[in-house]
């Protein structure tokens, strides 16, 4: 185990690694104390039968006496031990067993005996605390899955859900899910991403055919070795089981989904997304709660909108949406916001905003059983999701119908396929020519880089196009004195340099980007390409420069990375720069607009999106599209060009400012569609 995941694990909470040493390790096992030889390989203690009470275990063992097996690492001192009955104690061990391991062991070699020995607990030794228990410490292996995962570590992270996996079996589907579903963040190259996008697709297919199976066979409909004329007999506790995903552990291990990653790659994710969601169903049966039609169905004055998310704070979605809850008209709607706070539990500015203008703000039980039944008996006649696919917690209380329609945001804009979610909000600006004419085109919109296009069929969700941006965007605060005395010098920037600024989370740098990024540079030797990365993503940003290096060669010195930056150096940082790009095939969002509100030009190129094109949608707004790009080789040219000249495109761009946040047009439509909108004709479950 490297330094940083044993420092990660040490800060989540979990074993102490190093106990004090000792020349002759000691065993503490409730009250007993057994002197164990430091150099034996194997000991069996047949003459001594080692008894614990239910109060040295906690609530983890039957309160009867039981023999126990046990497993020692005197290296790093740890011990694991599991419960036998009488019967077996006696046949396979006499009594108890100590098996010492001579040396130190790896984390990952200690998780591995554990999971061997069948163990419940693990006990330190020299230790006060004497006994852990197991299940504390599976979640703990699985929570350090989860930060390695988001940290970059992929492959470190995948070993360390497999542990978690070993040491529970109640939560074994659980773990191989999250295990299965996950997506590195970076990628060294296309090839890694086509061949990994491959897999998963295969993953999911045999995941999906194995649950069927699984629930067939709890179902009676088919026997273990598939013989349908010999149905097996399955006892009806199991037969019944409607496993919650609070129950079976799932969001002890996912904050992010692990598939929010997916929709980075420039490919038509539906066929992924309608696998998983088939996959989450079948695993969790309780996500398919019945709803009844009639529930929201009710003679009240006015409609009754919910709007659910984790967000409503200083966000991405905050800043989107509260301008759009602020102008709802209040004699047709009543309008309600349903915060998410089952980790994060905080407010901030944004926050008191929306509990100020909404006609009612609850905060949702962390229990989704307890959610469902609160929204339901709210009666709801539109619940709006501002996004789902970046917290799991939402996305699984989508899977459920609270009300009779059911609408998602462009806040992670990409599609659900759910089909508890009827519409995708979204504006014609944000679409190109190709969107309406998916079926009679191929699965490729920029030849040149091989990437999937934005179009209708691929969605699962009715698309719905405002005339407006259907965003009325939190107008930033101007730039202050001290912001504007912050020049390149103080950002550590080169002063006689042309800065190609793309300050996007590094998530988005797919490798299909690096021929833009190539070509600036190739092109332009005055180019400096300028990054931000944040201290949690060190790693990614390791993995960026190592890609850089292989593709950029020698150029690679000129691509920087800042460390993200307090927004009033953020917005310094904007104004230095001479032009922003725009990634491919995911690009800005709230990026781009603080950008446009300081008159800063963004070059984008909406042909080599996959999902919606903000950008290019905000600066057609904004009378500035020849900032928008048809191929890769024009995107390098209108870069490079407006770098070194750009003073037309700044003053236009300010002339514009005020459009995107006096956008009348938005709040007439967001006012006509809540009003007029019908529910789909769908299996409403």
């Amino acid at each position: 185990m490297n330094k940083l995941a044993r420092l990660l694990y040490c800060f989540l909470g979990g074993v102490v690694l190093v106990a004090a040493a000792s020349t002759q390790p000691t065993l503490l096992i409730g009250e007993c104390v057994v002197n164990v030889p430091a150099r034996s390989e194997t000991v069996e203690m047949t003459s001594f039968a080692v008894r614990c009470q239910l109060a040295a275990f906690g609530a983890y063992l039957p309160e009867e006496s039981k023999y126990l097996k046990v497993v020692l690492a005197p290296g790093d001192e740890m011990l694991a031990c599991s419960t036998l009955g009488d019967s077996q104690a006696h046949s396979n061990f006499g009594g108890a067993a100590v098996i010492v391991r001579r040396g130190k062991c790896s984390f990952q070699e200690k998780l591995e005996l554990v999971a061997a020995a069948g163990a419940a607990a693990m006990v330190l030794v020299n230790s006060e605390e004497a006994l852990i228990p197991l299940s504390s410490l599976e979640i703990h292996t699985g929570t350090l899955g989860v930060f390695l995962d988001e940290l970059g570590s992929f492959s470190e992270s995948l070993r360390f859900f497999g542990y978690a996996a070993n040491l529970c079996d109640s939560d074994r589907t659980t773990l191989e899910l999250r295990q299965a579903l996950a997506v590195p963040i970076i990628f060294s190259s296309r090839f890694e991403m086509d061949k990994f996008v491959e897999d998963l697709r295969s993953k999911l297919q045999i995941l999906t055919e194995a649950t069927a199976k699984k629930k067939m066979i709890e179902e009676r409909v088919i026997s273990p070795l598939g013989d349908a004329d010999k149905p097996v007999e399955v006892p009806s506790d199991q037969a019944t089981l409607a496993l919650r995903p609070e129950a079976a552990a799932y969001l002890q291990y996912t904050i992010t989904p692990p598939t929010m990653f997916i929709g980075y790659q420039g490919i038509n994710i539906l066929p992924i997304q309608r696998a998983i969601n088939q996959l989450r169903s079948s695993l969790y049966p309780s996500l398919s709660s019945s709803f009844d039609r009639l529930d929201g169905s009710t003679n009240h004055n006015l409609r009754r909108i919910g709007f659910i998310s984790t967000w409503f704070r200083v966000h991405s979605v905050g800043k989107l949406l509260l301008g759009v809850v602020q102008n709802l008209d209040r004699t047709k709607f009543h309008v309600s916001i349903y915060r998410c706070v089952h980790f994060l539990t905080d407010s901030d500015d944004i926050t008191d905003a929306f509990k100020r203008e909404a006609d009612e703000y609850r905060e949702l039980s962390e229990s989704q059983d307890a959610a469902v039944k609160f929204l339901r008996q709210a009666q709801l006649d539109i619940a709006i999701f501002p996004e789902l696919g970046m917290d799991e917690w939402t996305v699984l209380l989508s899977h459920h119908r609270v009300a009779p329609i059911q609408c998602v945001f462009w806040g992670h804009p990409i599609t659900t396929g759910n089909p508890n979610i009827d519409y995708f909000i979204s504006s014609e600006h944000f679409i190109s020519g190709e969107f309406e004419n998916a079926l009679e085109l191929p699965d490729v919109s920029d030849v040149q880089l091989k990437l999937s296009g934005y179009r209708r069929s691929f969605f699962s969700e009715k698309i719905v196009l405002f005339r407006g941006l259907s965003t009325l965007f939190t107008e930033p605060k101007p730039l202050t004195a001290a912001s504007k005395g912050i020049n390149r010098s103080r950002l550590f920037l080169p002063a006689n340099r042309r800065l190609y600024v793309c300050p996007q989370t590094l998530m988005k740098f797919h490798p299909a980007f690096d021929e833009a990024l190539t070509g600036i540079l190739d092109q332009d030797d005055k180019a400096t390409i300028v990054l931000l990365a944040s201290d949690t993503q060190i790693v990614w940003m390791e993995q960026l420069r190592r890609r850089f290096r292989q593709r950029f060669g020698r150029n690679h010195w000129r691509v920087l990375f800042l460390p993200t930056l307090p927004f009033p150096e953020f917005q310094a940082l904007l104004t230095q720069a001479d032009v922003l790009l725009d990634p491919f095939p995911f690009g800005g969002g709230v990026t781009t607009l603080d950008a446009l509100h300081l008159g800063i030009p963004v070059v984008t190129l909406p042909s080599a999106q996959s999902v919606v094109h903000l950008a290019a949608g905000f600066l057609r707004y904004m009378n500035a599209s020849d900032c928008i790009a048809n191929s890769l080789d024009e995107y390098v040219e209108l870069a490079i060009g407006i770098a070194k000249d750009h003073a037309d495109i700044r003053q236009r761009l300010l002339a514009h400012q005020s459009d995107i946040y006096q956008d009348v047009s938005t709040v007439d439509d967001w006012n006509t569609f809540l009003n007029t909108v019908t529910p789909r004709e769908l299996d409403m479950k």
